[in-house]
């Protein structure tokens, strides 16, 4: 099982590789990965062009995003329950003081060093950072993009990416680099359509925060914790700030 010390002389064990039976499953199994961006993209391509971008859609959006998060996690925990393979991927544990201190720093570094980098080379390319596309002023769009952005995005993007994405490849027998980065990439292109590529910039350099807990720690919960303060403090600088 991999371990490292750092400076202080402490050891910390690398995620070890999940079971060799989740490896076993098709490749196409990762298409669970985009399924919630796909429904609601579907949903926005079935609505009347003329309504698009207006509150009610971003709601309706809002929503079905949310749903098909819900029911996607549940199918995925259902389907591998049944398999013996959950904990392979739900790898939640308590937010212990180490976790969430874990968190707290990885929430600064992004703060205040990924997200100067990614703004320098968005400026470089001629790819500025957009804000996220959710200014709205009603309280009840509030409170649905809140659930959305801060509750269950976190929650099934962990799951989803850190959880099934990076250990479906390393029970593939992937080295540690690939199996972060190959999820990692995918996470960053499916926000390329709402955050443009400066924001995309952004999200890759980002995520590799969250995948570094993952493998880190072996638990899910301290880049669930980041996600989690990550989205809530962009929705409150969308709403309050810009």
């Amino acid at each position: 099982m991999p371990t490292f010390t750092d400076r202080h002389g402490r050891t910390f064990t690398i995620f070890p590789r999940p079971a060799e039976a989740l490896g076993a499953l098709s490749p196409l199994f990762l298409g669970v990965l985009v399924l919630p961006a796909a429904i609601t993209g579907a949903v926005v391509w079935w609505m009347d062009p003329s309504h698009r971008g207006s509150v009610e859609a971003l709601r309706v959006t809002w929503l079905v995003n949310a749903t098909a998060n819900w029911f996607v996690i549940a199918g995925l925990y259902a389907y591998l329950d049944r398999r013996g393979l959950t904990r392979d991927v739900f790898r939640f544990t308590l937010p212990r003081p180490r976790v969430l201190a874990l968190a707290l720093t990885a929430f600064a570094v992004g703060l205040f060093i990924v997200n100067p980098i990614a703004a320098g080379i968005g400026h470089l390319i001629g790819a500025p950072m957009v804000p996220p596309p959710f200014k709205v002023e009603d309280a009840v769009s509030i409170l649905v993009v809140a659930f959305v952005t801060v509750v269950m995005a976190p929650l099934a993007e962990e799951v989803l990416f850190r959880g099934l994405g990076v250990g479906y490849l390393l029970a593939r027998g992937l080295s540690y680099w690939m199996a972060g980065l190959l999820p990692l990439a995918a996470f960053a292109a499916l926000h390329l359509p709402s955050f443009g590529l400066g924001g995309g910039i952004f999200i890759l350099l980002w995520g590799g925060l969250p995948t570094f807990l993952r493998l880190l720690t072996g638990s899910l919960t301290p880049g669930w914790v980041l996600h989690v303060l990550n989205n809530a403090f962009a929705y409150v600088s969308a709403r309050f700030l810009i």
